[in-house]
């Protein structure tokens, strides 16, 4: 009887090798810091009766960054600030309206941050921030008093 020897027929498997394949690295960019400058006026600088009474401020800003954000800081107490305009002047002259007349109507007190946003925003942007900022607070309506305590200007870079 014929003997049948059954070889077995072996087939490669191709060998997955790794390959080294790099990681990305993500490298935070860290976001500056604000600088900033707060002027505390001693003694309390009077705000005129209005209508069109005008408080004016000066600040040297010693930092010599592009500013790309703005934000003012104001500290007034006056017996209705709906009755006041708030305005911050760039070295250049560039005016930017901070608040209007008839917001928080009825409030005694101004004691918190706002942002210079929108087309204020844009009309600084760009610009160096060093030199005197003029900051303006106008009694629009008679009839009621009040005195700027204290400003701040931060500039983020």
């Amino acid at each position: 009887t014929p003997t049948i020897t059954r070889t077995p027929t072996i087939t490669p498997i191709a060998s997955s090798t790794p390959t080294a394949s790099a990681t990305p690295t993500i490298t935070p960019t860290p976001t500056p810091l604000p600088l900033d400058e707060s002027k505390d006026e001693e003694p309390d600088l009077a705000i005129p009766d209005g209508p069109n009474g005008v408080a004016t401020s000066t600040m040297s800003f010693p930092h010599a960054v592009t500013i790309r954000e703005a934000r003012v800081f104001l500290n007034i107490d006056h017996d209705d600030v709906a009755d006041l305009e708030v305005n911050l002047i760039h070295p250049d002259g560039t005016l930017l309206r901070i608040r209007s007349q008839g917001e928080d109507d009825g409030d005694d007190d101004i004691r918190r941050w706002f942002s210079i946003t929108g087309a204020a925003l844009n009309s600084i942007r760009g610009k160096p921030s060093q030199g005197t900022w003029t900051l303006q607070v106008i009694d629009t309506i008679e009839g009621r008093t009040g005195e700027l305590l204290s400003w701040s200007l931060e500039i983020y870079p």
